[in-house]
C-alpha cells in the first residue's frame, strides 16, 4: 500500500518518483522492496508523511485518502510550510506582511 500512495502523490505533484528517491538521498533499492510490499521505516515514512503533508496512517493504507475538495499542498507550498513551522507569531506576522506586498507589486 505505501508504494500505490507514494505513487499516487508523485503523480498528483507530477513528480518522478525517482527523482522523490534522490532528493532524499535514497537508493533505487527502496523502491523495490517498497513495490514488493515492504513498509519503510518510521524515520522515512515521517519524512514522506511530512514532504506530501499526509499523514503516517494513510501512507501505511490505514486511513482514507483525502477528499476530493481537499488540495494537496504544492511542491513550494510544502518548502514555505517547513521554513515558517517553528517561526514566532512575529515572525510569522512579518513573513505574512511580506508575502502581501509581494503579491501586490504583482498588478503593478
Amino acid at each position: 500500500m505505501f508504494y500505490k500512495r507514494i505513487l499516487e502523490l508523485c503523480d498528483k505533484q507530477n513528480i518522478k518518483i525517482t527523482t522523490l528517491i534522490e532528493n532524499f538521498d535514497m537508493s533505487s533499492g527502496n523502491l523495490s522492496r517498497w513495490k514488493g510490499g515492504t513498509n519503510p521505516n518510521s524515520e522515512i515514512l515521517v519524512k514522506f508523511a511530512e514532504y506530501f503533508n499526509v499523514s503516517t496512517d494513510y501512507l501505511l493504507g490505514i486511513e482514507k485518502p483525502a477528499q476530493k475538495n481537499e488540495r494537496v499542498l504544492s511542491e513550494n507550498e510544502l518548502k514555505i510550510r517547513k521554513i515558517v513551522a517553528d517561526f514566532t507569531p512575529e515572525e510569522f506576522a512579518k513573513v505574512q506582511d511580506y508575502l502581501e506586498f509581494v503579491k501586490s507589486q504583482r498588478n503593478q
